[in-house]
C-alpha cells in the first residue's frame, strides 16, 4: 500500500530510501514498544511465571524485542516480493523451518 508512493516520491527526489525509512521507523517506534509491553504485562502474572520484577522486566524486555523482529521480517518480506501471496506463501514456509528443529518433534 505504500510501494506506489514511496516509489513515485523517489521517482521525483523527493527523497531517498534511507531517509523513508529511518523516519518510518521513528513514527511506528511507539506503538512497536507500546503494544508488545501491554500484551507481556496483561500476562506475565496470570500466567504464573516467576513474580521477581527482575525476570518480569526481562519477559517484557523480550516480548518487545520479538516485536521488533516480527515488524522486521515483515519489512524484509515486503521488500524481496512486489507480489503480496507470493510474500504470503514464502513466510509460511520459512517461518516453518524453525519449528521443525525447536525440539517440539523430538522423541521423549
Amino acid at each position: 500500500m505504500e510501494r506506489p508512493l514511496f516509489l513515485r516520491e523517489v521517482g521525483n527526489k523527493s527523497y531517498t530510501a534511507l531517509p523513508y525509512f529511518v523516519s518510518k521507523s521513528i513514527v511506528e517506534l511507539p506503538s512497536q514498544i507500546i503494544f508488545p509491553a501491554f500484551y507481556a504485562i496483561l500476562l506475565y502474572y496470570p500466567l504464573g511465571l516467576d513474580p521477581a520484577f527482575g525476570s518480569f522486566l526481562f519477559y517484557v524486555f523480550t516480548v518487545i524485542i520479538l516485536g521488533f523482529t516480527g515488524a522486521s521480517w515483515g519489512i524484509f518480506i515486503g521488500c524481496v516480493f512486489w507480489d503480496f501471496t507470493a510474500a504470503n506463501a514464502i513466510t509460511g514456509a520459512v517461518l516453518n523451518i524453525p519449528v521443525l528443529f525447536n525440539g517440539f518433534y523430538a522423541n521423549v
